[in-house]
């Protein structure tokens, strides 16, 4: 929700603001021009959210374009790569059921105390110890295939709860078209992301140890290390380590789990790196079904956050059919880009020390 992910709470000074703009809607009342309060904020925009093409949200801080690609999306300002698709649908049927609920100041001057400026105004200033609120809302324009807008608003920070016919408290937030009169207190809710990274679908691969038989940890400095399925049917390093020293079993355990659920941190094209940087470490995870994965990190060996990564995807030829459909929907998802991983996960796939309880 908005409110909550997006603006956060609205500060006592914002608050008096509010009362000031919601309070002038009296004058509003006064002239006669005050539109009803029903329907939906965006008329027709149900009927329309298949020919929606593009979406664009632009904040004071930056703006994200996101294009229709097939059946799914893309983040076009993250270099086209493919959209939480869930994230963006659930952005437009939730714009799609914003309804009216209470007409707010037709005085634009008062709009940026309901956070509904422009995005790009300036920041609140100070004067003296008092903050002289001017805050910018979130522009949501979405167009069709041929750049027609569909619907332009911009959202606000979350208003009070609103009552519900069951006696419960619904959520609502400032509101107001672009192209309109005033602004609007508007049932519903609508989650979008602070960061452009948070609109991507990040999920690069899931193999969990369960289905693992065998994983390799290569670095350039030759050392090395293998877990194998043995017979009690856990993986444990495959050769005596070093010193004939045991191995932890923590350490063990989050090697086995390298790949399970990884995500990534940013993305670029794959070509789009400058010159190759050094090797770091090259790990590769053997699932019992025949298919492989590869990960090699380039970079500094002593800046995991700064590390680069390409995946190559292949199969046994003796895989299932199963493996390799899985293999070609990895190869089409990985293929074309060079992935940051999140510091702790790029460390892990570069682990070739079992013998004490990782940081």
């Amino acid at each position: 929700m908005i409110g909550r992910r997006g603006f956060g709470l609205l500060t006592a000074g914002a608050a008096l603001s509010v009362v000031g703009a919601v309070g002038s809607l009296r004058a509003d009342r006064g002239t006669g021009r005050v539109p009803a309060a029903a329907g939906p904020l965006l008329p027709g925009l149900v009927d329309r959210l298949d020919r929606v093409a593009s979406v664009t949200v632009a904040r004071p801080r930056g703006e994200v374009s996101l294009a229709r690609a097939g059946k799914g999306w893309t983040v076009a300002s993250r270099h086209g790569y493919p959209a939480d698709d869930a994230r963006v649908a659930g952005l437009l049927d939730s714009l799609a059921r914003l309804t009216r609920e209470t007409a707010l100041t037709a005085r634009p001057e008062l709009w940026p105390r309901l956070g509904l400026g422009e995005p790009g105004t300036p920041r609140p200033e100070r004067e003296g110890s008092v903050e002289r609120e001017n805050e910018p809302g979130t522009r949501v324009t979405l167009r069709d295939a041929t750049g027609t807008v569909l619907a332009d608003v911009i959202l606000g920070p979350a208003a009070p709860p609103r009552p519900t016919p069951d006696g419960g408290r619904g959520p609502a937030l400032y509101a107001r078209l672009v192209a309109g009169e005033r602004a609007w207190r508007a049932g519903g809710a609508v989650d979008l992301p602070r960061a452009a990274l948070d609109w991507l679908d990040r999920r690069l691969v899931d193999l969990p140890a369960a289905r693992l038989d065998r994983l390799t940890v290569e670095g350039t400095d030759g050392a090395a290390v293998t877990l194998a399925r043995g017979p009690d049917g856990t993986l444990a390093p495959a050769t005596p380590l070093p010193g004939g020293a045991p191995a932890d079993p923590r350490a063990v355990s989050l090697l086995a789990d390298a790949f399970e659920a990884l995500d990534l941190a940013d993305v670029r094209p794959a070509g789009d790196g400058g010159p190759d940087a050094a090797l770091v470490a090259v790990a590769r995870a053997t699932a019992a079904e025949g298919l492989a994965v590869e990960a090699r990190q380039t970079g500094a060996a002593d800046d995991p956050a700064g590390r680069w990564c390409r995946f190559i995807v292949e199969t046994a030829p003796e895989a299932s059919p199963a493996a390799r459909s899985e293999a070609e929907a990895l190869r089409r998802r990985l293929d074309a880009w060079t992935y940051r991983l999140p510091a702790h996960r790029a460390r892990r796939l570069a682990t070739t020390d079992l013998t004490g309880d990782p940081a």
